[in-house]
């Protein structure tokens, strides 16, 4: 009886866990062209993917990074603070076939493959024109989140970077019942800005004035 009821609570303990870490993990991701390199557009047969995974909570990026058809073999790859078409700094590594790297960087594929791994706070790489301390997570975080960061794929042939593309969070599921292009809470039928129980084509009474619409 005892062993049942260890067993049991063993379970729960770790359905509460995986729980917990979905509700805090933050999905990210982005396609990689070298068409949307800067200053100047790459011509190249090389692509790739990136896929991230932010859990504020652990303090951690797990991310996987896949490319092919390379023109030269790679020398790193990165994510960089920056705005979309504008260049900024390295804020993290995510792989590097050169010496000056930080510890615990994994090696990059030479033309095509995949490399993962996972950026915490010691991974954060400092940026002093853009305010960026080295170790700092929560930089890291804003980065992400805000919509202002890319990774760059650089090779021998194109040291600036061959592969770039901009990174974004996942977006939301659509609530249950909404339809395509329907707003959240928005009954079926109901056009964009026409109030419940208007009819269609039905022109809103003015309100009184300091009075909101009903």
């Amino acid at each position: 009886m005892n062993t049942a009821r260890t067993v049991q609570t063993v379970l729960a303990a770790a359905v509460v866990g995986l729980c917990g870490s979905s509700v805090h993990a933050q999905e990210f991701s982005t396609q990689l062209s070298g068409f949307d390199e800067v200053p100047l557009a790459i011509f190249t047969a090389g692509s790739g993917t990136l896929d991230l995974t932010l859990d504020q909570q652990a303090g951690t990026v797990n991310y996987t990074l896949s490319y092919s058809d390379l023109s030269t073999p790679v020398t790193q790859a990165h994510i960089h603070f920056g705005k979309e078409r504008v260049a900024g700094g390295v804020i993290a590594f995510l792989c590097s076939n050169l010496t000056e790297s930080p510890p615990g960087t994994p090696a990059c594929p030479e033309i095509s493959g995949t490399v993962s791994g996972s950026i915490t706070a010691d991974g954060v790489v400092g940026i002093e024109p853009q305010n960026v301390e080295a170790g700092d997570f929560s930089a890291l975080v804003a980065a992400l989140t805000s919509g202002t960061s890319y990774v760059n794929v650089h090779t021998k042939k194109f040291p600036a970077g061959e592969l770039r593309g901009e990174i974004r969070g996942e977006v939301p599921d659509q609530s249950p019942g909404d339809g395509p292009g329907q707003s959240p809470g928005q009954s079926p039928g109901q056009s964009p800005g026409q109030s419940p129980g208007q009819s269609p084509g039905q022109t809103p009474s003015p309100a009184t004035p300091g009075t909101p619409y009903n």
